[in-house]
């Protein structure tokens, strides 16, 4: 679905669970207070990290990668999966709200034409109602074709800094679906 800029990933890695979260919390900068810096080695995400999962905001300020991400980290030894959440944005229902209300103000604005005939859209509240509608449509339609451009790219670089490959649900054992 094009328009639909949320993404679900299961990379495989080989690296162990404190490797992982190691891996991860390397490249990024926490949100816990008190936390200094202890080296000048760039961050890419501000968040909450832990051996078992992870909530990620970026901080790329070149526009390579995804907005948002969220994680678990299941498995054993050296056998890894992170399901891995790639947004446009932080919250689903924030972008369920959104879809919601142009639906509901198109339907509207379709009833009030077939009520009261092409004179309406001459009305300054229709057209003030139709511009928030477009700019709407638009804004969502911008987030959804720069998500689908920075999602191979934030894929590619999960792989890179966890050394795994992407798999199919179906190659994940059942027990760690769970």
């Amino acid at each position: 679905m094009m328009l639909f800029p949320f993404y679900s990933a299961i990379l495989k890695t080989s690296l162990t669970r404190s490797q992982v979260s190691a891996a991860i919390l390397e490249n990024t900068f926490l949100s816990d207070q008190g936390y200094k810096r202890k080296d000048d080695k760039k961050k890419f995400f501000y968040g909450n990290t832990s051996p078992a999962d992870f909530t990620l905001e970026t901080l790329d300020s070149k526009g390579h990668l995804a907005s948002f991400y969220n994680g678990t980290i299941n498995g054993v030894e050296n056998e890894i999966y992170v399901f891995l959440n790639i947004q446009a944005f932080r919250y689903r229902r924030i972008y369920a709200v959104l879809v919601i209300f142009i639906v509901t103000a198109f339907s509207k604005l379709i009833w009030d034409l077939y009520s009261y005939g092409i004179n309406t859209l001459f009305q300054t509240t229709t057209f003030l109602f139709l511009g928030i509608l477009v700019f709407l449509v638009v804004y969502l339609f911008n987030i959804a074709k720069s998500f689908k451009k920075k999602l191979q790219s934030s894929i590619d670089f999960f792989r890179g800094m966890l050394e795994a490959e992407t798999i199919d649900a179906k190659d994940v054992p059942i027990i760690f679906k769970l």
